[in-house]
């Protein structure tokens, strides 16, 4: 999947919402992703937007680390506040997670992080939210 691509879906996403979407276009444009990056991608992005109840910025970054593909993924703005239950799903990876309609989403991304063998560190302050995975460069694709 091409990165491009995906930001362009992305940015549907938020066309007539109160979430801006901040995603840098990638120096090289022919820049590709595993599908079930690009996947895990579109999750975090969404459970950013999420935690922005009046509005805000989620902003993207995807980078190398060894042979790991970092998905860097914030959210900017007033008030800024993800359910703690939902934070907890994603951390643990879902073990024993009761599945709420407010948690579904969260758990089938854990569920994707964990069949990419990799974790979410999620990390919280008044007016930040961070988001954060790290999964092998060569993940399988669909």
């Amino acid at each position: 999947m091409e990165v491009n691509e995906l930001r362009r879906i992305a940015g549907a996403l938020f066309e007539q919402a109160r979430v801006r979407l901040d995603w840098p276009e990638p120096t090289d444009s022919s820049a590709r992703l595993a599908i079930e990056g690009g996947k895990l991608a579109l999750n975090l992005i969404l459970l950013a937007a999420g935690a922005l109840p009046r509005g805000g910025t989620v902003t993207v970054g995807l980078g190398e680390a060894g042979e790991a593909l970092e998905i860097m993924v914030s959210a900017g703005g007033e008030r800024v506040a993800m359910d703690q239950e939902v934070a907890a799903v994603l951390r643990t990876g879902a073990e024993g997670a009761a599945i709420e309609p407010h948690t579904a989403q969260p758990y089938l991304t854990a569920r994707l992080v964990q069949s990419l063998g990799a974790k979410i560190e999620v990390s919280m302050d008044p007016d930040r939210l961070e988001l954060h995975a790290a999964i092998a460069a060569a993940a399988p694709s669909d």
